[in-house]
Order: structure tokens, then C-alpha cells, then sequence
């Protein structure tokens, strides 16, 4: 007996009311096979990044595609000195407006590398970036530390949640959340991605000196072939 099923394309996943084990089901050519992930840690690694595959690429890395960063640009203004300080291979980097720093703690052929960004300091007028979703929140404290204007960090709309967070976001100028429409999915290493996602992404902006509530807008991703 299930609590929740939800049926999407060809896959039937199912919560035991039992066990709390999800149970996913696949259909193929007719017929279906079973296959059981247990508990919420493989749950996560399996649709963490937006996808269906178990195995998380080493330190998170999943490309931004342009064409997810362009519709929050066309709405927000960056002038002045960028960081993109998880700059992977410089996916968000490459179109970005303005002077443009880059970093990342590891070496993907772009940018500065070998840079720890929570063990360093700049101070620069706006951060955008897609952090590792596990260091999410330190990274967004400490890049208000080193702006004099906006952070942005494209995360997952989930972060919103959570009694331990709502202090963090009552002490922080978060002041737009653009919402993607659209379910988006991220390049896997150097696989670039197909289809589309499974969880909701947003793009959070906090602002130095904002002090109204923070405010909702939808946005979608530009083509694939833009």
C-alpha cells in the first residue's frame, strides 16, 4: 500500500506506507521492471541534480547552461565587478555583463582554480554563481560578506523550506526569487543534458540594503537551441 504515487512519462514512483521505501517502476517495451531505493540519502543522490541516475558526479559539478542564466540577466542588472566563484568550466561566466572574476576550488580548464571561496575574501560589487547545493547557504552568507550589491545563486526552489532556515532568510536582503516555469536539468560533468528535470530551480538575488519582503516571479528557460 502506498501513501503518494506520481506518474511521470514512463516511471511510477511509489512511497510505502510500510516501509517508507520508494519504489520505482519502469515500463519498458510493455512490460516493467522493479527497482526499490531505499531511505531518503539514496533518494536524494538519485534526483539531487535533476535527473534519474544514482551516482553524483565528484564535488557536484553540473553545468549551468546559458540559456538558464540569460532570463534572470535580461531582469537584473550587474554593473561594475562580477564573481563567479564556483566557475566550473565558465558556463555562467561566459555571460555574464561587466568585468568578470572566476574562480573554483577545483580544475575544470577555466577561470583562477585552487580557490577556496569560503576561506577567501573580495571585495567585489555582485556574486553569481550555482554553488554546490550542499554548501548552499554558507556560500550565500558568505558572499554577502564581499559584495556591495547583489547576490545571486541559482538553486533549488526547496530551499525556501525549513523551520532552521527561516531565521537566515529574516536576517538576509533576499529580495527576488525568479522561478523557473520550466523543469530544467544541468550537464552532468561533460554530458550535456537532454531532457528536463525533476525538481524546480530558481534564481535567489539578495541585494545590500534591501529591507522590504522579498518578492516572486516566473521565469523560463531560454531554447535549447539559443
Amino acid at each position: 500500500m502506498s501513501t503518494s504515487s506520481i506518474i511521470e512519462g514512463r516511471i511510477d514512483k511509489t512511497v510505502s506506507a510500510e516501509t517508507g521505501v520508494l519504489e520505482l517502476t519502469e515500463s519498458v517495451a510493455g512490460d516493467s521492471h522493479q527497482r526499490m531505493v531505499s531511505g531518503r540519502s539514496n533518494f536524494q543522490s538519485s534526483f539531487l541534480a535533476g535527473d534519474s541516475t544514482e551516482q553524483r558526479e565528484p564535488n557536484d559539478y553540473y553545468k549551468t547552461q546559458p540559456r538558464y542564466t540569460r532570463p534572470m540577466l535580461a531582469r537584473e542588472r550587474f554593473d561594475g565587478v562580477v564573481w563567479e566563484c564556483a566557475c566550473g568550466d565558465g558556463a555562467i561566466s561566459r555571460v555574464l555583463p561587466g568585468e568578470v572574476i572566476s574562480t573554483d576550488l577545483h580544475d575544470r580548464g577555466f577561470g583562477e582554480t585552487g580557490v577556496d571561496f569560503l576561506a577567501t575574501t573580495k571585495q567585489v560589487n555582485h556574486i553569481v554563481t550555482n554553488p554546490p547545493y550542499s554548501l548552499a547557504q554558507k556560500f550565500v552568507e558568505h558572499a554577502l560578506q564581499c559584495v556591495s550589491g547583489k547576490v545571486a545563486m541559482l538553486l533549488k526552489l526547496n530551499f525556501l523550506e525549513g523551520q532552521k532556515r527561516k531565521p537566515f532568510f529574516e536576517r538576509t536582503p533576499l529580495r527576488t526569487v525568479y522561478v523557473f516555469s520550466d523543469r530544467i536539468s544541468f550537464d552532468k560533468g561533460d554530458v550535456e543534458s537532454k531532457g528536463s528535470g525533476l525538481l524546480a530551480y530558481a534564481w535567489f538575488v539578495w541585494e545590500i540594503g534591501y529591507q522590504g519582503k522579498p518578492t516572486l516571479e516566473w521565469i523560463k528557460s531560454e531554447s535549447a537551441n539559443s
